[in-house]
């Protein structure tokens, strides 16, 4: 008679916890149902022990919406950087690459595209390979938005130059603007050389206007070596080590020019000489002078 009163009690007891998990009034998962239903009493206990825990925890936390979740720009202006746009914009388009949920990664993606996408370009020929073709979409075209309006400012800047050719102010600009759209990275093949012959052009315009600026000519020396112009680029570069030969940059061209020449032999000469000089390199410097020196080391060059 005890037995069947207190499987009674026991089955009752089930029930209102059943109801209580199913309706939300208890913190814990149905899974854990079956303990108190072949455990009396201390599986009872156990459940509203874990219900106790569960809902300490969440008292403790505060439930985020999914804006809660979004980088937002005002988080970063509390943050001194060195330069705040720069973080503010990378850190969402990385994520937009890499997360998982395809809703969130397009809509960080708009954002992108909303802001500056000019100064990240490396960063939108990543997403152009992205798995989600409405990612690779919204990259291709801001990459596109972006080509079109380096072309019309640089189209802006011929027409000004030939309207007055002896304007400093906007033979500064357009050499700024232009190196900038073939270092960004979006031209390729015969664009880019189109690109770097103009840019030679208007470097060597700047260089007989202001024979004494040291930096038109390291321009101009790490331009003409990308074109493969050894010649011309060894004659600069000559030139550069005559008038500044305690600068890095200069050493840099020089460097550079014998490892795209294939120049092992002048390679080793200049090395040497930077080594016997008692000039203070930069790290970085040091670091590049490195890489290229174990470089060579691992294929043949002509002498």
């Amino acid at each position: 008679m005890w037995y069947l009163i207190l499987l009674i009690i026991h089955l009752f007891i089930c029930l209102i916890l059943y109801i209580s998990i199913r309706t939300g009034a208890m913190e814990v998962t149905s899974y854990l149902l079956p303990i108190a239903i072949f455990i009396p009493v201390f599986g009872f206990i156990a459940l509203v022990i874990c219900d106790r825990l569960a809902k300490n925890g969440k008292a403790n936390t505060k439930e985020l919406e999914l804006e809660d979740l979004m980088l937002r720009a005002d988080d970063f202006r509390r943050i001194k950087h060195e330069d705040e746009k720069t973080v503010k914009t990378v850190v969402p388009l990385e994520e937009a690459i890499r997360i998982n949920d395809t809703q969130i990664r397009r809509k960080l993606m708009m954002d992108i595209m909303k802001q500056d996408p000019d100064k990240y370009i490396k960063l939108l020929q990543q997403a152009r390979l992205n798995d989600d073709m409405e990612v690779t979409h919204y990259a291709s075209t801001a990459m596109m938005e972006v080509q079109r309006k380096y072309e019309i400012e640089l189209q802006r800047y011929e027409k000004e130059l030939q309207v007055n050719p002896e304007d400093t102010n906007v033979l500064n600009t357009y050499l700024k603007v232009l190196k900038r759209y073939i270092e960004s990275g979006m031209l390729e093949d015969n664009m880019l050389v189109i690109q770097r012959v103009r840019f030679d052009s208007l470097l060597k315009k700047k260089i007989a206007e202001f024979p004494s600026e040291k930096q038109p000519y390291i321009d101009l020396a790490e331009n003409l070596i990308e074109l493969s112009y050894f010649d011309e680029a060894e004659k600069t570069v000559r030139y550069l080590t005559h008038r500044w030969p305690n600068d890095e940059n200069m050493w840099v061209a020089k460097l550079k020019l014998c490892f795209a020449s294939g120049n092992k032999k002048q390679f080793d000469e200049t090395v040497s000489e930077i080594k016997e000089r008692k000039i203070y390199f930069s790290s970085q410097f040091k670091d590049l002078l490195t890489f290229w020196d174990s470089s060579v080391k691992e294929y043949k060059y002509t002498y």
